[in-house]
């Protein structure tokens, strides 16, 4: 099946599920209930979930089932796609004709395997002009992005939470020592001299300011802190979403700079070019050891691995919390 023809089933399951009810309420109840139809989603599977649930029998699924399968005389059956190969893996369930109807992929797999242009996609215009006019008021500044040739093969998802990392810092540590929540990068710098100074986590020197790693967690959330504002899209796009990294953007040579200083003045995790799967900060963190470090979004607070909760299994008064946005030197937002 096409990967996004559900769009148009979904449309029609909705519109004859209302013809069936009204036609019921007309002639007392006769009209026979259509057949159910199964819609297959993908569903990636990134292998980590928590013990008694899996990717596709979980809270969500059975929401989504509930509150808008049934209704719809829909079964939403999910397909686990896995996450580390998801492009290999639905351009294989394309080629073999055993696609689920939805699909999530990056966009570029419309333009990169030529689904669109060799029949295997469901042209969706007509049918958002119909039954969707919400949905292109929602998606207005990006709905083109789902276009191949001017013509709409899928629909781009838009994000509520545009987050990527955060910052982790031991509140407990800056409780201890007076210190309040730094709010510029200069105070986040005083903040870690201080951690390492005074050592609130009384770990008998083996202290790291800022736990580090070498990966995107550990290193975008500082260099983006010193890029410069007032860039348009463009010039974000072109400059740093293209190599996939702010290399080329206004900033980027101070963030370098200040990361070295961090490095010579012992304020950040020494080995850090060794670890590139964040294991060992994440060890540090766990033992006490880390004052300040940045994460995936939420990672640190589920089930697995469960960085902040075995952090307090071990140090019982530990209080790690989000570090609020901060700006730069110039006091302006980022």
């Amino acid at each position: 099946m096409a990967v996004v023809a559900s769009f148009g089933l979904l449309a029609g399951c909705s519109q004859g599920g209302n013809e069936a009810g009204n036609s019921s309420a007309s002639t007392g109840g006769s009209a026979a209930k259509p057949e159910q139809v199964t819609l297959k989603v993908g569903i990636f599977d990134r292998g980590n979930s928590p013990a008694g649930v899996t990717v596709t029998d979980n809270y969500w699924t059975d929401y989504v089932q509930t509150n808008f399968g049934d209704p719809n005389n829909i079964k939403v059956e999910f397909v686990p796609i896995p996450r580390t190969d998801a492009t290999d893996k639905v351009n294989v369930m394309m080629s073999s004709g055993d696609a689920p109807d939805i699909v999530f992929a990056n966009t570029n797999v419309l333009t990169s395997y030529g689904y669109a242009k060799d029949g295997g996609l469901l042209a969706l215009d007509d049918l958002i002009n119909q039954y969707g006019p919400n949905l292109k008021k929602y998606l207005a500044p990006t709905l083109d992005r789902g276009k191949v040739e001017g013509v709409q093969y899928s629909i781009p998802g838009r994000r509520v939470n545009t987050g990527k990392y955060e910052n982790l810092i031991r509140q407990d540590w800056l409780d201890k020592l007076g210190l309040p929540m730094p709010k510029t990068t200069e105070e986040v710098y005083q903040t870690l001299k201080a951690f390492k100074e005074k050592d609130p986590g009384q770990t008998g020197g083996k202290v790291i300011p800022l736990g580090f790693s070498l990966t995107p967690a550990s290193i975008e959330p500082i260099v983006w802190s010193f890029i410069q504002d007032g860039l348009t899209d463009e010039q974000r796009y072109t400059l740093s979403e293209s190599m996939g990294y702010p290399l080329l953007l206004p900033g980027h040579k101070d963030a370098v700079e200040f990361l070295n200083k961090l490095y010579n003045e012992g304020l950040m995790s020494p080995d850090f070019a060794l670890d590139k799967d964040e294991k060992q900060v994440f060890q540090d963190v766990m033992t006490g050891k880390v004052g300040m470090y940045s994460d995936n979004l939420g990672n640190s607070y589920n089930a697995t691995p469960g960085i902040a909760k075995v952090l307090t299994q071990n140090v019982p008064d530990a209080k790690l919390v989000p570090v609020d946005p901060y700006t730069n030197n110039a006091g302006k937002h980022l």
